[in-house]
C-alpha cells in the first residue's frame, strides 16, 4: 500500500511541478516588441468656403478638413529597447494624408527626451532611435487633411517586431487561451488525481 502512495505521490508531484514550470516559462519568456496605435482623433477646422481662408505658417492653405490625430507608441514587450536597437530611425509612412504639423504630446515616464520631425517629401514621422524601458510610452500630436490616415511603419528593431497595437491584443488573446486551456488540463488532472489518492486513502484507513 505504502509503495502503491508513494507512485502515485510521484506522478502527483511531476504534475504540479509541470504545471508550475509552464506558468513560469509563458509569465518570464523574454519579448522585444514596440507596439503603435491611433487612440485619439478629431476635426479642429471644417472646410472653408471660397470666401474665408486659412493658412498654415502664412504659406501653406488649408483647403481640406484640419484633423488633430494622436498616435501612442508603447514598449509592450518585457525588454527594454535601447538605442541601437533600431535599424534607423523609428518611422511613420503615410501613404493618403498630408502631415502638417506634428509633436509629443505626452510621454511616459515624465521627461522623455524625443526627438521628432516630419519629412515632406516622403511623407513620413521620423523619431530619433531612444531608450524605452517595458511600458514606457509617448504619444504623437499630428495636424493633418485626414480624419483616420493610414500608414505603416518599416522600421525594425534588433531581436524583436514593431506591431499594431490592436493586433497584438488580439494575438494576446489567442495565447492567453491556450495557456488557460493548458492551466485547465494540468488543474483537471492534479485534481482527478488528488481525488483518486484520498479516495484509496479512505478506503485502507477506515479499514
Amino acid at each position: 500500500m505504502l509503495d502503491f502512495l508513494k507512485s502515485y505521490s510521484f506522478l502527483f508531484t511531476t504534475l504540479v511541478s509541470s504545471t508550475i514550470a509552464i506558468t513560469l516559462y509563458f509569465k518570464n519568456k523574454k519579448k522585444k516588441q514596440l507596439s503603435f496605435d491611433v487612440y485619439s482623433w478629431d476635426t479642429i477646422v471644417t472646410k472653408m468656403n471660397e470666401d474665408i481662408k486659412i493658412y498654415y505658417k502664412d504659406t501653406i492653405e488649408i483647403t481640406d478638413d484640419l484633423n488633430m490625430v494622436m498616435i501612442k507608441i508603447r514598449n509592450t514587450g518585457n525588454e527594454p529597447i535601447k538605442k541601437d536597437d533600431f535599424e534607423n530611425d523609428l518611422f511613420l509612412k503615410f501613404t493618403d494624408s498630408k502631415v502638417f504639423d506634428v509633436s509629443i504630446n505626452e510621454t511616459k515616464p515624465y521627461g522623455l527626451d524625443i526627438e521628432v520631425y516630419y519629412d515632406e517629401l516622403e511623407s513620413r514621422v521620423g523619431i530619433k532611435p531612444l531608450l524605452l524601458n517595458p511600458k514606457d510610452e509617448f504619444n504623437i500630436k499630428l495636424l493633418t487633411n485626414n480624419l483616420t490616415p493610414n500608414f505603416f511603419v518599416p522600421t525594425r528593431i534588433v531581436g524583436g517586431s514593431v506591431v499594431e497595437y490592436k493586433k497584438r491584443q488580439k494575438r494576446f488573446a489567442v495565447k492567453l487561451e491556450k495557456i488557460t486551456s493548458v492551466a485547465e488540463i494540468a488543474g483537471a488532472v492534479v485534481g482527478f488525481v488528488i481525488i483518486i489518492l484520498y479516495a484509496i486513502w479512505k478506503f485502507f484507513y477506515s479499514k
